[in-house]
């Protein structure tokens, strides 16, 4: 028993020493602005001829100091590079400046990979600059002292080869503990190739030091419709986290329906255009670029697959949170009318923060949204029935529910929205640690019914069934810092589940839903003509 014993402790011990607090971590394979968010050409060198096509920017034709470049063409990787080639010799004064990153205390390092690319034969190795500063950088008084130099960066075995050939540095932050800094790599090199840095992160396998350790919750912000037919898996995933035993109550998730045919009568459209899905299901994880579900490794729930949906969330999770953050609603009531609602939220630093700009914004959303027996609210389904037989994932029941699933219910959907990037001076740019910094902000909501050609096609929003989120996002970054939600009603917490929806639906009604006409760009027919259409997944000639 006792070796027993020992064992597990061991064992705990390990699996702690893994876990990480991950403040800033950028693989420049996105949108890698809210991480590295300034450049600085203080050279002003003209490029070589024989270069300057990987440094040209699509958008604005100009050369760029540092610039996105990928192995090849095709290559799902990328990576961050800079160069001192130009058209005349001369040393190179290119900056690579991150967004500012808060220090909560020692055990923090910053950690990176960095190789020197060779294009030209007997190209020189490069050396890297790394300059930490308190202030941001102002282009017109630099400072020329390094923090760090790592001097001749290998190329790796194969010098025209960047895959797989990364050399791995890491800098102690312990120096910089409570503090507010810019990490800046700088490119101060004469006439070589190319320096280029991956995997950027600032992190700590060791729990701060702090007066309390706040809790992380992530906003999922997702993308769906009613009439998109890959859309289950989007939903089978979300509902999946929220069963999961360790993520399940740091999620916050919020569907925002977007514009498709037929109708989606629960479209918020402002908050659709600000988030710019670009094709549906996709998700952002806290307004990092939002990203797609993929049947090969979402329609099986495995956060373990670093390939999967649930995966990137988990790695979310570890992020520091900086504070806590809390929400409270009170519905606002003129009448028999439910017009706007009182929102409140707290943010409690867990450390002194100084000049930041945090922004609080709030979020209705709704539970078990339907309107039962209405062709208008069906959920298209492509698993249904063996369709995506080739993923052999049952989802929880989507793959043999039906291809128009009626009487669904919807769930988190998106009913309004007080601040899409957060209130102005909703919290102050200085901060104590421990105390309470309150916000207070009454959002209007859209409390009406809809018809379209005399049919009720929206109902009013249920009160009963609505939560409250708040969410606070760091205005230098564009990422949340932290989400928190309520109920506004037990009934509220009590969500219909896929078993649920389809044991209430009775066979008339689904033969209904197979009889519904739609023509070949997916728009529902009331009064065909004569044409090709498509009903219940199968063409038909009318």
């Amino acid at each position: 028993m006792k070796h027993v014993t020992f064992l597990l402790l061991m064992l705990a011990i390990s699996l702690s020493a893994t876990a990480e607090t991950v403040l800033l971590e950028e693989d420049f394979d996105t949108n890698y602005s809210k991480s590295f968010a300034y450049v600085i050409d203080h050279d002003a060198l003209d490029p070589n001829q024989s270069i300057i096509s990987l440094f040209t920017s699509a958008a604005t034709g100009n050369a760029q100091p540092w610039w996105v470049l990928r192995e090849t063409k095709g290559a799902s990787d990328a990576f961050m590079g800079s160069h001192s080639w130009y058209t005349q010799p001369g040393k190179s004064d290119d900056w690579l400046i991150s967004v500012p990153v808060i220090i909560p205390s020692t055990g923090f390092e910053l950690s990176f990979d960095a190789q020197s690319a060779i294009i030209r034969k007997n190209g020189k190795l490069s050396d890297l600059s790394l300059f930490i500063l308190e202030e941001k950088p102002d282009p017109t008084n630099l400072p020329t002292t390094p923090t760090k130099v790592w001097e001749q960066v290998p190329a790796g075995d194969t010098p025209d080869v960047t895959t797989d050939e990364w050399t791995r540095y890491t800098y102690s932050l312990d120096a910089y503990a409570g503090k507010t800094i810019f990490i800046c790599f700088v490119n101060q090199n004469y006439d070589c190739d190319l320096l280029c840095i991956d995997r950027v992160k600032v992190a700590s396998k060791v729990d701060p030091v702090l007066p309390f350790t706040p809790t992380k919750r992530m906003l999922i912000e997702e993308g769906t419709g009613s009439w998109c037919g890959n859309c289950p898996i989007g939903i089978y995933n979300i509902e999946s986290l929220l069963d999961d035993p360790e993520l399940g109550d740091k999620v916050i998730p919020v569907s925002i329906h977007v514009a498709g045919s037929p109708t989606d009568w629960m479209e918020l459209e402002s908050y659709e255009a600000y988030m710019n899905f670009n094709g549906v299901p996709k998700a952002s994880i806290d307004r990092q670029t939002p990203v797609g579900f993929s049947g090969l490794y979402d329609a099986n729930y495995q956060p373990s697959d670093p390939n999967s949906f649930a995966h990137k969330v988990q790695l979310a999770q570890q992020k520091f949170a900086y504070g806590d953050l809390t929400v409270e609603g009170q519905w606002v009531i003129s009448g028999s009318d439910t017009t706007a609602i009182d929102c409140k939220a707290t943010f409690r630093p867990a450390l002194a923060l100084t000049n930041v700009d945090y922004k609080v914004g709030f979020i209705l959303t709704e539970n078990n949204v339907h309107l039962d027996g209405s062709p208008y609210w069906v959920q298209h389904n492509y698993f249904a029935e063996g369709g995506q037989s080739h993923l052999n994932a049952p989802m929880g029941g989507w793959s043999t529910a039906k291809p128009y699933v009626m009487n669904m219910r919807f769930h988190d959907v998106a009913r309004a929205i007080s601040h899409l990037e957060g209130a102005k001076k909703s919290l102050p740019a200085d901060m104590a640690a421990c105390e309470n910094y309150t916000f207070s902000y009454c959002l209007d909501i859209p409390d009406k019914e809809y018809k379209h050609n005399g049919e009720l096609v929206s109902t009013a929003i249920c009160r009963e069934q609505c939560m409250l989120t708040a969410f606070v996002l760091d205005a230098a970054s564009g990422l949340i810092v932290n989400a928190a939600r309520t109920p506004l009603s037990e009934k509220a917490t009590q969500r219909a589940t896929l078993s649920d929806i389809i044991s209430a639906i009775t066979t008339p009604a689904t033969q209904q839903t197979d009889q519904i006409l739609y023509d070949l760009q997916g728009r529902r027919i009331t009064a065909p003509a004569k044409g090709v259409y498509i009903k219940g997944r199968k063409k038909v000639v009318k």
